[in-house]
């Protein structure tokens, strides 16, 4: 099974990457089109980090800590 989500926490912001189609479309339906990115990912501050992340796991996607 692939992983849909990675995330790697750089410092000041968690870096949140979608890996899958599905990752993707969740991204689209659930994070502001504004949301600022960083390379494939999205940079989250770390006081949303764990809503965005409670909520990508309640939905059934997988998330991976690198």
């Amino acid at each position: 099974m692939d992983t849909d989500f990675t995330v790697c926490d750089e410092g000041t912001i968690v870096l949140l990457t979608p890996e899958t189609e599905a990752a993707k479309e969740w991204v689209k339906t659930n994070l502001p089109d504004d949301a600022m990115t960083f390379g494939n990912g999205i940079a989250i501050e770390h006081r949303y980090a764990d809503d965005i992340l409670t909520g990508i796991v309640d939905d059934g996607l997988t998330v991976e800590v690198s």
